[in-house]
């Protein structure tokens, strides 16, 4: 609920007070590709450059953590 009345106090603000407007009518068919946009690039990214960190970035002796693969 405090979140809830901080966005309305932040909306109040001068700097913020774009984002009060109503929507625009055709915006609707361009947010659903926003939307698979953003539900399909962190997945399609996710295990590649997970693995590509683990390659560039090898753990060495001085890391705190040692080597993950032991």
């Amino acid at each position: 609920m405090l979140l809830l009345g901080s966005f309305e106090l932040l909306l109040a603000l001068p700097m913020f007070a774009s984002l009060r407007q109503p929507g625009v009518a055709g915006q609707a068919l361009r947010d659903r590709g926003d939307l698979a946009l953003t539900a399909l690039l962190p997945a399609l990214t996710y295990f590649p450059l997970f693995i590509l960190g683990m390659v560039a970035l090898r753990p060495t002796r001085s890391s705190s953590r040692g080597s993950p693969t032991r």
